[in-house]
């Protein structure tokens, strides 16, 4: 019976989850459409009247505070909604240990995020444990049940470039306990299609949320981040060798680009930051105006 009440409540937070998804992608695409707007508004003749043009903006800046308030409620709401059908007041905490795939020795982070983040959250805190600057692709890469790999990412490809074999998601609208779980704990961030960064993301434990921490929080890790743009794996192997090589004709330019405190060694806590890696601190879609500048009437 207590097995039945447990997939009725997992059952429940599902229709939860799907209909989040719902109103958030009917949110992000009247988001993009008033951007677009107010983007071409920018790029069209200046003949037209300064005072008209102006109350024509006030209106898509109000219309655009209208969804950020929007988005707020339907965030608050789904987390309400989800506490009560749990009986939680908090959501999980899962500890992910990211690990740099063919890194010898390894450099990894372990990190507490709350289950309820979406894999572009996910993407940006993983961004900021390393220390890069979000400037190239990425993806995650999730097997399903048969073995086959789901693609989540920031776009999904135009038919035309798209595998009719493959699925792609978009990493906005999916929850990242939809596919790490109990059983499935496993799961690849790719970042940088050049340098080719292979990240994986093991779900270590499950935990009960510390109302006395922030997350997401920093638990440990291991050795410095590789610097971007700097040939992948490979090329930061031999960054190493050539930093420990005063004699190296490269050794220089590379002590120069990376600082003269660079350890390859060494991993500062303390330096990292994960503010700003959640979305409720941030806005949902992209738009051409500050959002403390909007009209909220």
């Amino acid at each position: 019976m207590k097995k039945f009440g447990s997939m009725v409540i997992e059952k429940k937070v599902e229709l939860l989850k799907i209909l989040y998804k719902e109103k958030m992608i009917l949110l992000n695409t009247m988001g993009d459409m008033l951007s677009k707007i107010l983007e071409d508004d920018e790029n069209e003749d200046r003949t037209q009247d300064i005072s008209d043009r102006e109350e024509y903006r006030k209106i898509l800046s109000s219309q655009l505070g209208f969804l950020y308030q929007w988005q707020d409620e339907i965030l608050y709401d789904f987390d309400q909604a989800v506490m009560g059908v749990t009986g939680r007041t908090h959501p999980n905490i899962f500890r992910l240990k990211i690990t740099l795939k063919e890194m010898k020795p390894q450099i990894w982070r372990m990190v507490d995020v709350p289950d309820n983040i979406t894999f572009e959250e996910l993407h940006d805190v993983i961004q900021a444990l390393f220390e890069w600057g979000d400037q190239h692709l990425h993806t995650f890469l999730v097997p399903d049940i048969d073995g086959e790999m789901i693609e989540i990412g920031p776009n999904i490809p135009e038919d035309d470039d798209r595998d009719p074999d493959d699925v792609y998601l978009n990493e906005r609208f999916e929850f990242v306990s939809e596919f790490l779980t109990s059983k499935r704990r496993h799961l690849t961030y790719v970042y940088d299609f050049g340098d080719n960064w292979e990240l994986g993301i093991d779900l270590k434990e499950i935990l009960e949320y510390d109302t006395d921490r922030e997350y997401p929080f920093i638990v440990k890790g291991k050795r410095a981040s590789p610097p971007e743009d700097c040939g992948g794996v490979f090329g930061y192997q031999e960054l190493i060798d050539i930093l420990k090589d005063p004699k190296h004709p490269d050794h220089e330019v590379n002590v120069k680009w990376l600082g003269e405190d660079h350890d390859p060694e060494r991993f500062e806590i303390d330096l990292i930051s994960l503010e700003n890696t959640l979305i409720e601190r941030r806005p949902l879609f992209d738009v051409m105006i500050d959002p403390d500048d909007l009209d909220m009437t």
